[in-house]
């Protein structure tokens, strides 16, 4: 009973805005991952928290797997909870200097 409240009580602009947010941050880390290319984004999200890449192994050095990757950040191996080896998954729902920062630190 409560979710069906909240959602008639809030303004009907917070959801535009969020989305706005979500799709900014969205745009901004698909343009960075295109300068990283051990990670491979396939599909542009519109407006999402999360953003899946492929991992390129073979350009990684002392990384065994997704999960050792995944480890050494701050990430959710695509193997956990989804069956995806290889695959990492990227929260993105940030202000802009952290997301900008994060990716920063990924392509070193």
């Amino acid at each position: 009973a409560a979710i069906p409240t909240i959602l008639k009580d809030t303004p009907k602009d917070f959801f535009h805005r969020r989305q706005m947010f979500l799709k900014d941050k969205a745009d901004l880390a698909y343009s960075k991952l295109a300068d990283i290319p051990s990670l491979k984004c396939y599909l542009k999200p519109e407006a999402c928290t999360f953003l899946w890449t492929q991992l390129e192994m073979s350009s990684f050095l002392n990384i065994k797997d997704d999960e050792d990757f995944c480890e050494k950040l701050v990430l959710l191996p695509g193997r956990i909870g989804f069956g995806l080896r290889g695959w990492a998954r990227h929260s993105i729902d940030m202000d802009t200097q952290t997301l900008e920062d994060a990716f920063e630190r990924l392509k070193s």
